[in-house]
Order: structure tokens, then C-alpha cells, then sequence
């Protein structure tokens, strides 16, 4: 997802190598990759550690259908709660308004803010969203 520089910095690529051993998720077009999520299962909650459309693809309802995806093997798994963690909005960065506007109108509430994770660094605000599967 390196056409993604607002989103994905060269240490979020590396902290992304890391977590693909978890369960991942790919959206081809083509034979082309242009999208995927990453999410890894505890118990009866599911946490969604990562999630990118290409650029030229976004808008196109793919980034929907693969949250859609998830949440339908999510309730064959019987998890009930699916998270994740995002930039906050305090941290007034644009790119990150459009993931957050996607995310809520995908049915997440915001439930948590952290204001400092480790990894993140500062000057990055943490925002948990959490959506109850039915």
C-alpha cells in the first residue's frame, strides 16, 4: 500500500510485515491487488489491525464490501465485537477524516481515545472504534 503515503509510513509498512501472520482478507481487480484487511481473533471479539484500498480504487464500495466480508465470517465464528484503532480526529490530519467518516458510516462508534500508544508515537492520538455484530 505504498500509494497510501498519508496513511501508511515506511514504519507502519514495517509494524504491517509484522501482523500479516495474523488473518488477512484480499480484494482483487483484475488479478491486480487493490485492497486487503488484516484482523486477528481473541474469544469472542475480533480486532481489525489494518485495512487499505488502493487510492485509484477507493469510493467504489470495495473497502464496504470487504468490512462486510469480515463481519459475515466474524458471525459464523460467533464473535460478537469487532474493533479497531485509528488516528483520532484531534489529531487533525485530513487523510484521516475520510477513514473516520468511513468507519462510522460503516456502523463503528467511537468508544475509546488513547492519547499516547508506544508504537505511535507521539503527536498521535488513538481512537478505538468498536461495532456490535448482530
Amino acid at each position: 500500500m505504498r500509494d497510501l503515503p498519508d496513511h501508511f509510513t515506511e514504519k507502519a509498512l514495517i509494524n504491517l510485515e509484522e501482523d500479516i501472520v495474523q488473518e488477512i482478507v484480499c480484494v482483487y481487480e483484475d488479478a491486480e491487488l487493490i485492497g486487503f484487511l488484516i484482523y486477528k481473533v481473541e474469544e469472542k471479539e475480533a480486532e481489525l489491525l489494518w485495512m487499505a484500498i488502493s487510492k485509484e480504487f477507493q469510493g467504489r464500495g470495495y473497502g464496504e464490501s470487504l468490512l462486510n466480508f469480515l463481519e459475515g465470517l466474524m458471525k459464523e465464528r460467533s464473535v460478537n465485537t469487532l474493533i479497531l484503532k485509528t488516528l483520532d480526529d484531534s489529531a487533525n490530519y485530513p487523510p484521516y477524516k475520510q477513514t473516520t467518516r468511513f468507519y462510522r458510516k460503516n456502523g463503528f462508534k467511537k468508544v475509546k481515545f488513547i492519547e499516547v500508544i508506544p508504537e505511535w508515537g507521539p503527536g498521535n492520538p488513538c481512537a478505538v472504534y468498536e461495532k456490535k455484530l448482530d
